[in-house]
């Protein structure tokens, strides 16, 4: 329930509901969900903010994961209950070269950021990261490691764990659920969706991002946040290009995949 709650009063317009309707019906699959047993737990929310990873040395390779790994991040947050996660559009403000913990805990109004540091050596990639309670500059944990780029998926795994485990006093089995099955098949996909989320920053990138994501959701038709992404590229595209029916027609087609997919996850289906 706090899930819906924070998605609608999301500061930005494009990270709430698309309609009261899409809400409704999300608060009314929950709500069945929980049943009446369910007892509310009062539990201080913790606001978060991921921030864009800053590139210790230019890379062709691998700087798409400045923002993508970040805001990949983010979105597996995004899910949890009595977490506030701002989204990657607000993070994005904030360079990585130069930060201002009052600044962003002032005008993000969050108490907790994730920093990062990428650095390519040969086909290993190493990230230094840091979760930083804000304004006080607090140091919650500083954690080191190692990766190539098929091995994306698993550190974006352990990233969300040790945030949840050092922030969140406890998760639900719903919760639980999510951080487990909604994700990605495969590495291989999970790098496709990365490069995708870095194209689509872009407008000259749009039909690139857009087949990218096409070419994911053929090899993983289950995650939700692809499909997602697929319909906004979409819907930007042709609505600031071609303005065609069918243009905006498959976007919407792709948003409605998205929540189905979204509600299938949800029902256990």
């Amino acid at each position: 329930m706090g899930r819906i709650v924070h998605r609608a009063l999301e500061r930005e317009p494009q990270d709430r509901y698309a309609n009261a309707e899409t809400m409704a019906a999300e608060l009314r699959a929950t709500l069945l969900l929980d049943g009446i047993e369910t007892k509310a737990q009062a539990q201080a929310l913790r606001r978060l903010m991921v921030l864009p990873f800053r590139l210790l040395r230019p890379n062709q390779d691998t700087e798409f994961l400045a923002y993508s790994l970040p805001e990949a991040i983010t979105v597996s947050l995004a899910g949890l209950d009595n977490l506030i996660v701002r989204s990657s559009v607000v993070a994005s403000r904030y360079s990585p070269d130069s930060l201002d913990l009052q600044q962003i805990a002032r005008e993000a109004e969050v108490d907790v950021v994730l920093t990062g540091a990428l650095l390519t050596v040969g086909e290993q990639l190493r990230i230094t990261t840091q979760l930083v309670e804000v304004p006080s500059g607090t140091l919650v944990w500083s954690h080191s490691s190692k990766a190539t780029i098929r091995e994306l998926l698993e550190l974006h795994d352990d990233l969300v764990r040790r945030v949840v485990e050092s922030i969140l006093p406890s998760l639900t089995v719903r919760e639980h659920q999510a951080l487990q099955e909604d994700r990605p098949a495969s590495p291989t996909v999970y790098q496709l969706y990365l490069q995708a989320n870095e194209l689509s920053r872009i407008w000259e990138n749009l039909p690139a991002a857009i087949a990218i994501y096409e070419r994911y959701v053929t090899l993983d038709a289950s995650f939700a946040p692809a499909w997602a992404k697929l319909g906004r590229a979409r819907w930007l595209w042709d609505k600031y290009n071609k303005g065609s029916v069918e243009g905006l027609r498959s976007a919407d087609e792709a948003f409605q995949t998205a929540l189905q997919s979204e509600s299938q996850f949800t029902s256990g289906t």
